[in-house]
């Protein structure tokens, strides 16, 4: 996709909609004029020393949401501190462990109710921090996490173009 590609409202409904049927098209982000594709790269090393680039493909928000997270029957109160619409960063006060699956619901300003995530996966551990990934959402939920992620992504590039305009 060229770096001059918009994606629009009435584009994003659509592929909202499509999601209804079990499938969520990854969508670039307009930023700036441009669009966004790679946030990032790193390099993994592997036991045998061998590397591979690491490319996160979605944006994730930088937030400060409280959270509650479900381990073999016992909850726990964590803080989520970036939101993507397939993960998270969740900070909680006893270190989860690596490959563990969770339940999580979130809580986000947006609806009264809490966004439920019936499976995920915590992916990496540093300390009290942890990375989920969302393996299991329920159609609704997914669609609310989708729009309200895509919500934030538009007010927050719209902030950055009003400070720029501004400096």
């Amino acid at each position: 996709m060229s770096s001059t590609a918009r994606i629009g409202r009435a584009q994003f409904h659509r592929a909202r909609s499509a999601s209804k049927k079990g499938t969520w098209p990854l969508l670039p982000i307009p930023l700036m004029g441009n669009t966004l594709q790679l946030l990032g790269s790193a390099r993994l090393c592997s036991t045998m020393e061998q590397t591979r680039a690491y490319h996160r493909s979605l944006y994730r928000l930088p937030v400060t949401y409280p959270a509650m997270c479900c381990v073999m029957s016992t909850v726990r109160e964590g803080t989520i501190t970036n939101l993507s619409a397939v993960g998270c960063t969740i900070e909680t006060d006893q270190p989860l462990l690596a490959d563990q699956n969770v339940a999580l619901r979130l809580l986000l300003p947006d609806q009264r109710e809490s966004l439920p995530i019936d499976e995920a996966q915590v992916r990496w551990v540093h300390g009290n921090l942890a990375g989920i990934e969302f393996v299991q959402v329920e159609p609704t939920a997914n669609l609310r996490l989708h729009g309200f992620v895509w919500d934030q992504m538009v007010q927050r590039v719209h902030t950055i173009q009003q400070h720029r305009a501004m400096s």
